[in-house]
């Protein structure tokens, strides 16, 4: 099972051969992505790094979190859910906010 990394404050230079090669001494990577801007084709400034192993995951945190590429200081992270942000409906509207009953509401 694979562990996928956060890595926060990419450059907009960065590739991701650069990340791979970075990141490869810390065990085998199965993936990396670098986040693009779909109209300008330019990083977004973060992208993921899936890592085969959970050791080799907690190798890459605690070897690259806070080292330089391209001049950024990286963030590394294991990836998860992003918490406290609103769960957001199909309309846009925050689900909490949808909620049947309550307050004299049918």
């Amino acid at each position: 099972m694979t562990t996928e990394l956060y890595i926060g404050n990419l450059s907009r230079n960065t590739t991701e051969d650069e990340i791979r090669t970075m990141f490869e001494p810390a065990g085998e990577i199965t993936e990396v992505t670098v986040m693009l801007d779909p109209e300008t084709g330019n990083s977004k400034g973060f992208g993921f790094v899936n890592m085969k192993t959970f050791i080799a995951a907690n190798e890459a945190i605690t070897r690259f979190n806070g080292q330089m590429l391209d001049n950024n200081k990286l963030t590394v992270q294991k990836s998860g859910k992003i918490l406290g942000l609103p769960l957001m409906g199909a309309a846009g509207g925050s689900l909490r906010n949808y909620r049947q009953g309550g307050r004299g509401r049918i």
